[in-house]
């Protein structure tokens, strides 16, 4: 081949568009010129113009599965991982992981760990070779392949010493791919909770990676470590930033069931008492303290009361239900909690036909959102990442996989009616006699609501929420 740039640049480009008609009888002419421009990849140092359009070639020829042969681009791969410093040559490597993504095997893990170790070695804290590395391994993680954890465990221990490097980010975001196939081990949890002794500050990363430990882990926490947790989470939420603070909270109390409430309900409540507290604040101690109420009835009741803020909070809920928020499915969850506690706290009782009412109200427009959004999408999908829901129940914290999302909040509030119409049907009845009457109408709508499964070649694709049947009111009296 000759020496001449333009030249070889020219050949490269010629071999981009008519390689894969010239040769396409000819495999070892084939085999010969893709090897040209593998090769070519290596002159990035002493000719660079040629090298780039080697890796413009090969990302375009890439697409023609025929003119490559396993062997051959394996040994691109670890070549490339081990040498070479372009950004051009990783996105050829970028484009064979997503072409050829059956081929790749533990090896190439292994090569790309090692090539991080050695950039971070030379005490370079992050580098544009680790950031691609990392890029690539994020990819290769989405490929399920056997054994990948123990590859890359190299990784994950430089989050017990984060100040070495920058680019835990990128690790925690592989580290949030692997939780999810529990393929991570409980011990990096504590490490995963410390880096916030770093930065002082609680990134979108790393609370996702904490709420997926949470989620799909569900590690032993021991007392000093929850305690460091939630403390973390209420600093956050006080400062610039609540909604990962909140939704770390959240998702413990929506998770674990022997967590000491009293703590987090008097750090809320002393939240809420801070002058010129703003509006997302505000609307995260809430949603906190529903999660509370659900976490443990009746010690976050008798913790309230304690602190004589129960009735306070019963009005805080009710207020809430008449506006427009975005976390409307907590405060019907909380309340509903709240009206079937057993027994019933007199300022409860007090406010029962109030809040009754209010909370169906609150339901009935859920569920009519609910039809709107059907109507304009034709069907509403439940449970899935692109949920509308979502965005009218969680708010801002909706990024995060709660387990609330979860919960059926009409079932919910069903069920709470059956256990109080065999405690009380009496007096149920008289509350629901006491509505008005296009409430008492909601609230049968809501008591017959339904979800419908949609089918779509024999496989359920979605769930719809529909009025199944009309029936007079529900709760009658006996003739005894």
């Amino acid at each position: 081949m000759t020496n001449s740039t333009l030249v070889q640049c020219r050949l490269a480009l010629l071999l981009q568009y008519y390689l894969p008609f010239i040769f396409n009888d000819n495999p070892k002419k084939i085999e010969s010129f893709i090897s040209f421009l593998f090769n070519g990849l290596h002159c990035e140092k002493t000719n660079k113009a040629f090298a780039l359009q080697c890796a413009i070639a090969l990302t375009k020829l890439l697409k023609y599965k025929a003119l490559f042969n396993s062997s051959m681009v394996i040994s691109f791969i670890k070549s490339v991982i081990s040498s070479l410093d372009s950004i051009e040559a990783f996105k050829v490597v970028n484009v064979v992981i997503e072409k050829y993504g059956e081929i790749i095997d533990r090896e190439v893990v292994v090569k790309i760990v090692k090539r991080v170790e050695d950039e971070v070695k030379l005490d370079k804290k992050i580098t544009m070779v680790v950031i691609q590395c990392l890029h690539l391994l994020k990819q290769i993680c989405d490929l399920h392949i056997e054994d990948i954890d123990i590859a890359v465990l190299p990784l994950f221990d430089y989050i017990k010493t984060p100040k070495k490097i920058e680019f835990e980010d990128e690790i925690l975001t592989i580290m949030q791919v692997l939780i999810e196939e529990k393929k991570v081990s409980d011990v990096y949890f504590p490490y995963v909770v410390n880096l916030y002794n770093t930065h002082r500050t609680l990134s979108s990363v790393q609370t996702n990676v904490i709420i997926y430990y949470i989620i799909f882990k569900k590690p032993m926490i021991t007392e000093d470590l929850l305690m460091k947790l939630i403390n973390i989470s209420f600093e956050s939420i006080s400062k610039e930033n609540p909604k990962n603070g909140s939704a770390i909270i959240q998702c413990l109390l929506q998770t674990y069931t022997n967590i000491n409430l009293p703590p987090i309900i008097e750090n809320s409540l002393k939240l809420l008492k801070t002058k010129l507290i703003s509006n997302i604040i505000y609307e995260h101690i809430i949603q906190i303290l529903m999660s509370t109420i659900c976490n443990n009835p009746s010690l976050a009741s008798s913790t309230l009361m304690s602190l004589d803020k129960l009735e306070d909070i019963i009005n805080v809920i009710i207020r809430e239900l008449k506006g427009n928020n975005n976390y409307m499915k907590l405060l019907c969850l909380g309340m509903t909690t709240l009206l079937r506690l057993n027994p019933c706290p007199i300022c409860i009782r007090k406010k029962f036909s109030n809040s009754m009412e209010e909370l169906v109200v609150a339901l009935d427009s859920i569920m009519s959102a609910e039809r709107s959004r059907m109507k304009k999408n034709k069907r509403v999908v439940y449970g899935d990442e692109s949920d509308t829901e979502d965005s009218e129940v969680e708010g801002d914290v909706m990024e995060y996989k709660l387990p609330v999302r979860d919960i059926d909040e009409f079932q919910y509030f069903r069920n709470a009616i059956k256990e109080l119409i065999v405690r009380e049907k009496d007096f149920v009845k008289s509350v629901v006699d006491n509505m008005e009457k296009k409430n008492q109408l909601k609230f049968q709508r809501i008591l017959n609501g339904k979800r419908v499964k949609i089918y779509k070649n024999e496989e359920c694709i979605s769930e719809v929420r529909r009025i199944v049947k009309a029936k007079r009111i529900i709760v009658r009296q006996s003739n005894g």
